[in-house]
């Protein structure tokens, strides 16, 4: 467990979970604030407020999560 605790203007504190990862370096899934997320990205206003990752680790790659279009990042290239 990771607890960061940001300077600035925005403070809210983001606390990171990845239970066994290290024994298992793959996402199997993930969940941003209780929900699950399947992007491969996060942006700065879903943490900017405060925000609690968790992730659940796989010894084996999960080859479907965030394979859909909606979940890959933003890209000024792809306009």
């Amino acid at each position: 467990k990771i607890v960061v605790k940001p300077m600035g203007k925005h403070r809210g504190k983001i606390v990171i979970k990845a239970d066994g990862a290290g024994k298992a370096p793959y996402i199997e899934s993930m969940k941003l604030d209780g929900k699950d997320w399947s992007h491969n990205w996060v942006s700065y206003s879903d943490l900017a407020k405060g925000a609690s990752l968790k992730f659940t680790m796989s010894c084996e790659p999960n080859c479907n999560r965030g394979t859909a279009e909606e979940d890959k990042p933003y890209s000024f290239s792809r306009e």
